[in-house]
């Protein structure tokens, strides 16, 4: 397997752990879009960091610590993204995980955000 493809599937399973993994994709939900934008972009760096860190280490293959090794890490993340937010573009959305009032919400979360915005209407 390449780096490549490493890194491809690296970012196709965090698109569906963020989707489907238990406490996590109700965690996840409920947070704001930019956020979440961020928190794939993190995990991104991380990982093609990580390949790049390796590589300099010597335990993967294919990058040397040099700027070409460090563009082809910038690469690396480029692909993580692309199939990170593919996964997502195409994979179904879970039952329950929704907008409400311009916010994603779960069925947990929803119940505990329409509780806390009748308390405040209420004084």
């Amino acid at each position: 397997m390449t780096n490549d493809e490493l890194v491809a599937v690296v970012g196709i399973v965090v698109s569906l752990a963020f989707s489907y993994f238990p406490g996590l994709e109700s965690w996840f939900g409920g947070q704001p879009p930019n956020v979440k934008r961020l928190l794939q972009l993190a995990v991104a760096v991380a990982v093609s960091g990580a390949v790049f860190g390796l590589g300099c280490a010597g335990i993967v293959d294919g990058f040397v610590c040099t700027w070409a090794g460090a563009l082809d890490a910038a690469r690396l993340l480029v692909i993580f993204m692309i199939a990170n937010q593919t996964a997502y573009a195409v994979s179904p959305r879970k039952v329950g995980i929704g907008r409400y009032d311009g916010k994603d919400v779960t069925v947990n979360n929803f119940v505990n955000y329409a509780i806390a915005e009748k308390d405040k209407a209420n004084g």
